[in-house]
């Protein structure tokens, strides 16, 4: 999980708001696919929470929150 954290803030530094949930599902699916979430049984494993409050993946399973402050604007 943490090295899925660690990637996840290099991209998020680098990125546009507008593409946040499209990359960050991405990078979901890639983790997944490469077994950094142990036991889990489908991307949607982890729940990710955006700015605006929504979750992507699943909202009972939260671990990563990404303030909107992050990316240096306003709500998602």
């Amino acid at each position: 999980m943490f090295k899925f954290a660690y990637f996840a803030s290099l991209l998020l530094a680098s990125m546009c708001l507008s593409h946040f949930k499209t990359k960050i599902m991405e990078m979901a699916r890639l983790a997944f696919q490469h077994g950094l979430y142990q036991g889990a049984t489908d991307a949607n494993f982890v729940g990710i929470e955006a700015g605006d409050g929504k979750v992507l993946g699943n909202p009972g399973n939260v671990k990563l929150r990404f303030a909107s402050t992050w990316l240096g604007q306003g709500a998602l």
